[in-house]
């Protein structure tokens, strides 16, 4: 393993700026600079730190909505839907990047089906609300987007919130 980490740097540019650059600068405008600079490494830190659990959690939960989006356009023959389904569902397959970044541009693709699936619902709302699976399928995608959200302020909330202006 090579050390020191890519967290231990980020932490150590953090510090290097507290302590050595931030109290220097007096000119308001690289002051605001230096600062952003500090809250987007301290951004990128939390994301090592937390994406890789929540990718882990996230994938399965995409891969469930969108097949109850198949199970339900299938039931009421919305064959875009299915194309645009289908066509993620493809792009996360064929997806070759390794690691994070690879898991990230699945997840990416998933979220872009998930994205088609939530539009069509929206379009077809009038035709389809009365049908089982409507609602439920809303629903889902709703809370799916409430844990998101939720998931996502962990990374952004501690880099940004109650650490100095931004820019």
């Amino acid at each position: 393993m090579i050390h020191p980490r890519p967290a231990d740097v980020l932490e150590n540019l953090i510090a290097t700026l507290d302590e050595s650059v931030l109290p220097r600068l007096k000119e308001a405008d690289v002051l605001s600079a230096a600062t952003t600079t500090r809250h987007m490494i301290r951004f990128v830190l939390n994301q090592l730190r937390h994406e890789p659990a929540s990718f882990a959690a996230e994938l399965p939960k995409l891969h469930d909505l969108l097949a109850q989006a198949r199970t339900f356009f299938e039931g009421v023959d919305a064959r875009p839907a299915l194309q645009a389904l289908d066509a993620a569902l493809a792009a996360a397959e064929r997806e070759t990047t390794v690691g994070h970044e690879g898991i990230a541009a699945r997840i990416g693709h998933l979220r872009e089906g998930l994205h088609a699936a939530l539009r069509a619902l929206i379009e077809g709302g009038a035709e389809w609300s009365g049908s089982s699976g409507y609602t439920p399928l809303r629903e889902a995608i709703r809370g799916y987007l409430a844990w998101q959200n939720i998931e996502e302020a962990k990374i952004v909330a501690p880099a940004f919130y109650g650490q100095g202006a931004r820019r």
